[in-house]
């Protein structure tokens, strides 16, 4: 399960993970049970599903309602919700469960005040010349002004939008339509920016609100305080403004391994190739604890150090040299200083931008290489390089590092095999998703995915071992494992491919009783033949549903060194998938499978997408 819901790890204390395996035998000891929600769960969702079981004689009932259950008396179904409390009461015999759900509101709160939700929320810098914005949500036909020194910025009135629906709505498939109906919202949003000319330290912006009907009114929000002044509620936003002298060029070196870049300040923002260590780039503000980089990307402060009014030129790139190694080729691209770096994969082709670089190139070498083809570079605007590298065969992994001013890309070999097993000469790194205190999941019987997970993972190395891959366990053992130590046995050992097996979930808005089905998630172009393919053949073999196909911001799918995919192989949240995805003979029929298809992936042709030119 790859991080949506998290069941309860509930039941099962005291019998063996064997045991619970047998769908019929676990569901005849299992009493009738509510796994999920928890009492007094809270959510934005509209709806929610409960996911119990009861033994399969009788009927259970939700508010008087019955429900459907599968044969072994596994339920999902999903039920509205109000905003507020709601309670709710299952019933099975004489056996009474009850649930409170509170949905919570997504509309701001004003709490008897004008304006709430006030921007900035955290301390911002600027340089001068850049503009710093400022946003509020209020009542309508109100007069807004914000004082920042002896500044003032007029705030202009707007509709609310509708915000885009959350990520989860691409699993889910609940995409309602971006729509304003045509009656008046009761709150609008003020906005207005500021292009200020004088650096200096402008403190906390004052939000002055005139034309309220009936006087005055004052109240706390969080973050948010609030101050009465004759005729004038004033409230002041939580963050302060700073304007940095146009000259400033503070620099911000990387010392994470590597630094997580990111489309804006915030981990909801989109990730960016992520910055190798050492990486060095100009500051162009601040907004809490974020920095911007001037190349476009932002960064948290605890992934940097900052030196102050630091001069920072272009670095300068001159002769490149290419070097063979055992199972990858190495180019070592000499700077004057380490700059922001951006990887993309287009067809047959990988390529590489560095930003605050210019050229003064006159030689490369590189020797003949089973991965290469041709490498080629050009100068774009805005002082950056771009470097194209032509493949011979797909992609088989990359990786960057800098090694002091050097930066060092590292492609890999495709693979040798050799006879007589079909996939010898071939490694493969299993990642059995959760383990110890996370569970992840929980069917309705009450069994941790983790089990099934590690499982499927051992049959599965069995099974490609017996066709001789050399197959590496991130873990063999029900126990902890942190995603970093994950990511980290990836790195080390470079494997051909690397597959994390997990069994999947739904948010509240999911409709567990009809969501099912084999899924696949990738993240680096090179990992995405795989992942189709896996999808296309497993659901063709098994004659299993189809959950469909995705590009994923998912750890264990970003691996750069190899092709990765995370595999979501069944729903634990539904009623009959989660019995398939327990029972013994099915997990056999699944392994096998996934070895004949990762046989078969490996004996094709590269096909003709990634050969593209």
């Amino acid at each position: 399960m790859t991080g949506w819901v998290r069941y309860g790890a509930i039941g099962a204390a005291g019998i063996a993970p064997w045991l619970l395996c047998a769908p019929a035998l676990a569901q005849a000891i299992a009493p009738f049970r509510l796994v999920y929600p928890p009492d007094r769960h809270e959510t934005k969702s509209d709806r929610v599903f409960f996911l119990g079981t009861a033994p399969p004689d009788g009927v259970v009932t939700i508010n008087g309602q019955r429900i459907n259950r599968s044969a072994f008396g596994h339920f999902a179904p999903s039920l509205p919700l109000q905003l507020g409390e709601n309670h709710f009461e299952l019933r099975w015999g004489d056996r009474v469960l009850s649930r409170t759900v509170i949905r919570q509101s997504t509309a701001p709160l004003l709490l008897n005040q004008s304006l709430t939700a006030l921007e900035p929320a955290v301390d911002v810098a600027r340089p001068v010349g850049k503009p710093v914005c400022f946003r509020a949500v209020g009542i309508p036909d109100r007069t807004v002004t914000v004082l920042l020194g002896s500044h003032r910025v007029p705030l202009l009135p707007q509709p609310i939008t509708p915000e885009p629906p959350p990520n989860s709505a691409v699993l889910t498939g609940n995409f309602p339509p971006l729509v304003v109906d045509g009656t008046r919202s009761p709150l609008v949003v003020y906005k207005g920016c500021k292009v200020f000319d004088r650096p200096g330290d402008l403190g906390r912006p004052r939000f002055e609100v005139t034309g309220e009907p009936g006087g005055i009114t004052s109240g706390i929000t969080s973050g948010i305080t609030s101050g009465i002044t004759s005729g004038i509620n004033a409230l002041s936003a939580a963050g302060s403004v700073t304007i940095w002298p146009a000259e400033q060029r503070d620099v911000a070196t990387v010392t994470a391994n590597p630094g997580v870049a990111r489309t804006g300040p915030s981990t909801d923002h989109a990730r960016l190739t992520p910055l190798p260590q050492g990486t060095q780039a100009v500051i162009n503000g601040r907004e809490g604890d974020w920095w911007q980089l001037a190349y476009g990307g932002w960064i948290r402060s605890a992934e940097v150090t900052v030196q102050r009014n630091t001069a920072s030129m272009p670095a300068i790139v001159r002769g490149i040299r290419a070097q063979n190694q055992a199972e990858a080729i190495e180019i070592a691209i000499p700077l004057s200083q380490p700059v922001p770096i951006e990887v993309r994969q287009e067809g047959r082709y990988l390529l590489l931008t560095l930003s605050h670089a210019v050229a003064a190139t006159d030689t490369i070498f590189l020797q003949r290489n089973p991965a290469i083809e041709r490498l080629d570079w050009q100068q774009l605007p805005g002082d950056r390089i771009e470097y194209r590298v032509k493949l011979k065969d797909r992609s088989w992994g990359w990786g960057l590092r800098y090694e002091g001013n050097t930066l060092i890309w590292r492609i890999k070999h495709p693979p040798v095999r050799s006879d007589p097993a079909p996939l010898a000469g071939i490694t493969i790194l299993l990642d059995p998703g959760h383990g110890g205190q996370e569970s992840g999941a929980t069917n309705a019987a009450g069994i941790a995915e983790k089990i099934p997970n590690l499982q499927t993972s051992l049959k599965l190395q069995a099974a490609l071992e017996r066709r001789g891959a050399r197959v590496v366990l991130t873990r063999s053992t029900d126990r902890d494992l942190p995603i970093p130590d994950r990511l980290a046995q990836i790195a080390e050992l470079e494997p051909t491919i690397a597959l994390s097996v997990h069994y999947n979930a739904l948010p509240d808005d999911g409709n567990a009783e009809t969501t099912q089905g084999i899924g696949m998630f990738w993240y680096h172009a090179q990992a995405h033949d795989l992942a189709q393919f896996l999808h296309d053949e497993l659901t063709r073999r098994l004659n299993r549903p189809s959950y469909g196909v995705y590009w994923g911001n998912l750890a264990l799918a970003r691996p750069s060194i190899a092709p990765a995919v995370l595999m979501e192989l069944g729903f634990m949240s539904h009623p009959t998938e989660s019995e398939w995805i327990t029972d013994p003979v099915e997990q056999d029929r699944l392994a096998e499978a996934i070895a004949d298809t990762l046989q078969a992936w490996f004996d094709r042709p590269v096909p003709d997408r990634v050969n593209d030119p």
